[in-house]
């Protein structure tokens, strides 16, 4: 596949731009092996990054105890993006050359995935490295990515490390992190980055 979208007389061209990367990402499990080789892998191609969180609206019977969910999608699609903006910042402040979409659908993962990957140069997913190596297995997501998508899919193994954004408060007491920091840090097994940002 060629790297260079089209001119508008249908030639591959420099000049037109590179294919964008896509890079899929779990606001719930933002990697920091993943997140960096998206805006380096799209940094060295002079591409767009579009990055896509995929999400499902919550119903009556998937609502766990205690949990409320909101009553309007476009209030759910907007939280959703100031996660997945919260997870980016540290990544935009240390590209800032890396033109970044943002991008939250209410979708299966590997559905989204597929679709946004239409005509891109390259697709960026993770792969958790398990504690047996002798099994190797991918995720459903990547494993339907892999079969199903018409361009180039880099698998990029990670080691479990989260990377969770904290905006700062001015006030120094009583500081607080956010829902989604503070459910990660109480309830995961596993390292969590807390990345501050303003």
């Amino acid at each position: 596949m060629n790297e260079h979208l089209r001119a508008h007389d249908g030639t591959a061209s420099g000049r037109a731009g590179n294919r964008d990367v896509v890079l899929g990402v779990d606001v719930n499990d933002p990697y920091v092996e993943v997140l960096d080789f998206g805006f380096e892998t799209a940094r060295l191609r002079d591409a767009r990054l579009r990055v896509l969180h995929a999400w499902h609206a919550p119903n009556p019977f998937t609502l766990g105890p205690g949990e409320v969910g909101l009553v309007c999608e476009s209030q759910r699609a907007e939280e959703w993006l100031g996660f997945l903006s919260a997870v980016l910042h540290e990544r935009r402040d240390k590209y800032p050359d890396v033109e970044v979409l943002e991008t939250v659908v209410d979708d299966k993962a590997s559905n989204a995935l597929l679709r946004a990957a239409t005509g891109a140069g390259l697709l960026v997913v993770g792969h958790r490295l398990t504690e047996r190596p002798t099994v190797p297995r991918t995720g459903p997501v990547t494993h339907a990515v892999i079969h199903h998508v018409g361009c180039p899919v880099a698998v990029v193994p990670h080691s479990g490390l989260l990377v969770v954004g904290r905006r700062r408060r001015r006030a120094a007491v009583g500081s607080h992190t956010g829902p989604v920091a503070h459910a990660l840090i109480h309830h995961v097994a596993r390292p969590v980055a807390l990345v501050p940002h303003d």
